[in-house]
């Protein structure tokens, strides 16, 4: 059996330095608390939870509460936040609220139930309740993909998101554009402001209003535009900008069961960029958004108050997504 004097001899240090670390102990350095961690790992070494909880009133748990684990991106970012927060002896505990606040609800009531040290969370809506929730709670927390006044928070620029989409497709010369999601969403407000500031006249804009945190999301997005291209309208439209690869998916299979050619008749172009992206056929180009970089930001954050015991003011972190052109826009 492993034991802390087995993981001192390894590492260099003495027996102590490895207990501190694995008591989170902020008073030994980053560089032996990574070297104590590697070969935490490397020998699979198993601490005494119970014991550790006693001694530093810590269970070494963070929450990880998302909105939907079917789509792609938030399985990239969850498997950045895994591997980071290993490293410092946590475990996650992973829920899925499917864009439900009562789940979300639920889902906090677990992992609180659990003493878990802290929370990252993708909240459901901006204005969800569940914020307030964990603020009452006074559990260390970071907001993921969005901007709270009162946690942490790494998002991404989305307006700036759009304006890419809007630059490239001008390129190409479309003015009939089809977007799939909600009215008013910072994706679709950056892509108009691009012409605004160009004062370039305004293109024709359709709307398909698809809101939905599951994987009903790509097969509503292919209902909605198996039937939008059936309409007269739908002549106008030379373009699709979705506002998430699944909807952009969906779209495709439309109007490949409807035999309209992507690009040569309808461009589409989507939001995320996940490795499915690159998989559809033709290749989905994509707003590319550095969920390696969302995850690391975000547990790193969460880390320097739990471990660090950080006191500084709320910190926004706001990252900038780059556009990943392939076929189903350009044709090449």
């Amino acid at each position: 059996m492993i034991t802390m004097k087995d993981i001192a001899e390894k590492a260099g240090v003495s027996q102590s330095t490895v207990s501190r670390v694995l008591s989170g102990n902020s008073s030994v350095s980053p560089e032996k608390r990574q070297i104590v961690m590697e070969w935490v790992r490397l020998l699979e070494y198993r601490p005494s939870y119970s014991a550790q909880i006693l001694a530093s009133k810590k269970s070494y748990l963070i929450g990880l509460i998302l909105p939907d684990l079917g789509n792609p991106f938030f399985i990239e970012i969850t498997r950045q936040v895994e591997r980071l927060a290993s490293r410092q002896g946590y475990n996650l505990i992973l829920c899925n609220s499917e864009g439900d606040q009562r789940k979300e609800r639920n889902s906090f009531q677990s992992i609180r139930a659990r003493h878990v040290d802290g929370i990252l969370i993708v909240p459901s809506r901006s204005d969800s309740t569940i914020l307030t929730t964990i603020l009452n709670a006074s559990i260390p927390a970071v907001v993921l993909t969005q901007e709270h006044p009162d946690f942490d928070s790494v998002s991404i620029d989305h307006g700036y998101g759009g304006r890419l989409v809007a630059q490239h497709l001008l390129s190409l010369g479309h003015q009939g554009i089809l977007f799939v999601g909600q009215r008013g969403e910072l994706k679709i407000s950056g892509f108009l402001q691009f012409y605004s500031e160009k004062g370039i006249a305004l293109p024709e804009i359709h709307y398909l209003e698809v809101d939905s945190w599951d994987q009903k999301r790509a097969h509503r997005s292919y209902e909605y535009a198996l039937e939008f291209f059936n309409r007269p309208e739908s002549k106008d439209v030379t373009a699709v900008y979705a506002g998430n690869d699944l909807s952009a998916f969906g779209v495709m299979h439309a109007l490949n069961e409807l035999k309209i050619a992507v690009p040569s008749q309808v461009a589409v172009v989507g939001f995320d960029n996940t490795f499915l992206a690159q998989e559809a056929w033709p290749t989905l180009t994509s707003v590319a958004q550095p969920t390696e970089e969302i995850g690391r930001t975000a547990i790193e954050m969460l880390l320097d108050r739990l471990v660090n015991n950080d006191k500084r003011a709320v910190q926004h972190v706001r990252l900038e997504p780059r556009l990943v052109v392939r076929k189903s826009s350009a044709g090449y």
